[in-house]
């Protein structure tokens, strides 16, 4: 009797081992699927660039064929187009730093918990190593990079409005509804690198708090 108990536990203990490994599997699967994602988001976020140089080309090289008193539609397309490609590639970092903030704060704390279960265990943060070093690396300090594109398209709204007004060329009401419009999306373009931070800073803390309790 006792001989069979010891099977029934083996075989249990086996099934379940057995679970825990295809779980493991399957998160390990979901992970490599998320990073992939974000992978071709940076892909993406590079071809903008090039993006923008042919339209700065295409409009050197029609700005002379379109009457003077066109030109404001020009320059304000061009801010408009700078504007909506730095949007694109703000809301693709957004969408990054999502899959991190989940990677970090749901799925790693479940492979932490059946590594834990394995026969010889394993310490906490000792895989996916990477943003953990980051947190301690740079902290809470506000990374430049993340605010970058916003302010290059208030420099951009800046210049072109500085120069239209200065050269006395700004014209009622077309260049007021340029600027208008590529203010409201400037606000936007402020308010996505806000949020795109606050992710950031979510699982930071979060890394933050796990490391501080390793300590305890």
């Amino acid at each position: 009797m006792e001989t069979d108990n010891n099977e029934n536990n083996g075989k249990s203990t086996a099934s379940l081992r057995n679970l825990e490994e295809l779980a493991l599997q399957a998160h390990l699967g979901e992970y490599q699927s998320l990073i992939a994602r974000n992978t071709s988001a940076t892909h993406w976020q590079w071809m903008l660039l090039p993006a923008i140089g042919v339209f700065f080309m295409v409009l050197t090289n029609t700005w002379r064929l379109v009457p003077d008193e066109q030109h404001w539609l020009l320059a304000w397309g061009f801010v408009l187009t700078w504007e909506i490609l730095t949007l694109i590639a703000n809301t693709l970092t957004w969408g990054q730093y999502q899959k991190v903030l989940y990677i970090e704060t749901q799925l790693r704390p479940r492979v932490e918990r059946i590594l834990k279960t394995a026969p010889r265990g394993i310490a906490d943060h000792s895989f996916w190593g990477y943003e953990p070093f980051l947190v301690t690396d740079r902290g809470h300090r506000l990374i430049w990079w993340e605010w970058l594109s916003s302010v290059l398209a208030a420099v951009v709204i800046g210049v072109v409005a500085t120069v239209r007004i200065v050269g006395q060329i700004f014209q009622w009401p077309w260049d007021w509804i340029g600027l208008s419009i590529s203010v409201g999306i400037l606000v936007w373009l402020l308010w996505v690198a806000w949020r795109t931070e606050r992710l950031r800073d979510r699982w930071t803390r979060s890394l933050r708090g796990t490391a501080a309790n390793r300590t305890i």
